[in-house]
C-alpha cells in the first residue's frame, strides 16, 4: 500500500512499452524467480513509484503456513534511487503489433 492509500497487487498482467494505462493505478507485477527445498526468491516490478513516505508490503500464503505479514519500508529510498538512474538507450518505437517482442510472434 502507497503512502497515498494506492495499493498494487499482485497480477500477472504485461503491459508493453507504448500502451496508455491508468496513471492513477498502481501495478505489481512478477518478474524472475527461483527456489527449491525451503527457500523461494521473486523479483517484482512495481509502477508507478510510490509517493515518499511508508510503504507498506504484505504477504500471505496459507498453503505454506505464512499468515498475512506486514513490513513498512521508506519509500523514500525508491524514489531517491530512481533519481540516480539514467536512461542508457531509447526504447524502439512500438506499433500495434507487439511481435518484435518475441520471437515466436506472441507469448
Amino acid at each position: 500500500m502507497f503512502a497515498d492509500g494506492r495499493r498494487a497487487l499482485v497480477d500477472d498482467t504485461f503491459t508493453p512499452p507504448g500502451v496508455e494505462v491508468r496513471e492513477s493505478a498502481a501495478h505489481l507485477t512478477p518478474q524472475e524467480g527461483s527456489g527449491g527445498g525451503l527457500t523461494s526468491r521473486q523479483t517484482y516490478w512495481l509502477w508507478p513509484l510510490p509517493p515518499a513516505g511508508p510503504l507498506e508490503v504484505y504477504c500471505e500464503w496459507l498453503a505454506r503456513g505464512i499468515p498475512e505479514t506486514k513490513v513498512e519500508l521508506d519509500a523514500g529510498d525508491l524514489v531517491a534511487a530512481a533519481a540516480r538512474s539514467a536512461e542508457l538507450w531509447p526504447m524502439p518505437e512500438v506499433s500495434g503489433d507487439y511481435g518484435w517482442m518475441w520471437p515466436s510472434g506472441g507469448m
